[in-house]
């Protein structure tokens, strides 16, 4: 089974050294942030920067849409709000009529929500008015209208857009999805009362902003990432990768590639192969047989002359008190690439991959 993909935020640097057996001794999927760092300290940092985008529908001057917020290193920089057209449009569908009557609501929106702006901010510092002068081309997004103020360190901008998709076909029919959209954004710091109705502000930290909106952070600030360090475990240089979500350990693995066409010899699947049986070793003497093993294929076939797409190698799986455990060393191919891959992974106990 492979990994989930996740985008690595970072991994810190650290020295190349041999490492002990058990280097994952006392580490279970679910602890909590705080006690990982107590068991393996300087791997995760002692303050996780809040960066993140979140969503939640609502409305703003009696429009229905959808709010996002984004936060950077725990602050709150950019607060979007957008309201889309009703419906989807096909070019062979009577769109134009559709079209221009959807124009003529958001005209209103938009004149209603400029009144609103104008009075809490003045005269809009730059204008850009696209509706008189043309009318938008089928199949393009465009910006029909736009005003943007400035306030302080406050940059609000609004904007009225023709969105449309080219070539864009929905359900095997030759349809494009046209429509109009209002998208209000407020960024840099603010102040409350900037944005008429709610009591949150671009600049307002994290912290603030989550005893506001417990329902898009019940958990509070709760941290999440993914972090790692580089070992050396029974000869095999690798890494070892924690993954944490609302403030607690997810899962965590320790893996090695060999992917160069240099490195996919018999050493390297020897070396692989002996790490494999080391941890499994390991593993064994922790926590009993197995629930399922098997080695097979246990000697390097050389893709170079003779073809084929990959095989098993070996694997073993536990289900522990605390977590589910996996070690597998195998040989990757397809389509001509190839690869070694050494493999531990630890999830929690109701984790569905396995």
């Amino acid at each position: 089974m492979k990994m989930p993909i996740l985008i690595m935020l970072t991994i810190p640097f650290v020295p190349l050294r041999s490492a002990k057996a058990g280097f994952d001794e006392g580490i279970w999927p679910g602890m909590s942030i705080s006690q990982f760092r107590s068991v393996r300290p300087h791997i995760v940092p002692d303050k996780v920067p809040f960066n993140r985008h979140l969503e939640k529908k609502d409305q703003f001057l009696a429009m229905q849409g959808v709010w996002s917020f984004d936060f950077k290193n725990g602050i709150l920089n950019k607060i979007s709000f957008l309201s889309r057209g009703d419906g989807v449009f096909s070019l062979e569908n009577n769109a134009d009529k559709e079209l221009a009557k959807q124009l003529a609501v958001y005209k209103k929106r938009l004149k209603r929500t400029e009144q609103a702006l104008r009075k809490l901010m003045g005269p809009p510092s730059k204008v850009s008015d696209f509706l008189s002068r043309q009318k938008p081309k089928d199949q393009t997004s465009t910006t029909v209208y736009s005003a943007t103020w400035k306030k302080d360190k406050l940059l609000v901008r609004l904007e009225l857009n023709f969105e449309g998709y080219s070539g864009l076909q929905m359900n095997n029919a030759a349809a494009s999805p046209l429509r109009y959209e209002i998208l209000v954004s407020f960024q840099g710091a603010g102040a409350t009362g900037d944005i008429p109705g709610h009591g949150w502000a671009p600049g307002m930290n994290a912290k603030a902003f989550a005893n506001m909106e417990k329902e898009l952070l019940p958990d509070g600030l709760a941290e999440k990432g993914q972090w790692g360090v580089k070992k050396i475990v029974h000869g095999v240089q690798g890494d070892w990768t924690f993954t944490f979500d609302r403030g607690k350990l997810d899962w965590y693995s320790f893996t090695r590639w060999w992917r160069e066409p240099t490195e996919l010899n018999a050493k390297s699947f020897s070396e692989g192969l002996a790490a494999a049986r080391a941890l499994i070793k390991e593993y064994r003497a922790r926590y009993g047989k197995p629930i399922s093993f098997y080695e097979k294929n246990a000697s390097f076939r050389d893709p170079k002359k003779y073809h084929h797409w990959g095989y098993d190698v070996i694997e073993a799986k536990w289900i522990t008190p605390k977590s589910k455990i996996k070690v597998s060393f195998d040989f990757e191919g397809g389509k001509g690439q190839y690869s070694l891959f050494l493999e531990v992974g630890v999830f929690r106990r109701d984790y569905p991959c396995f």
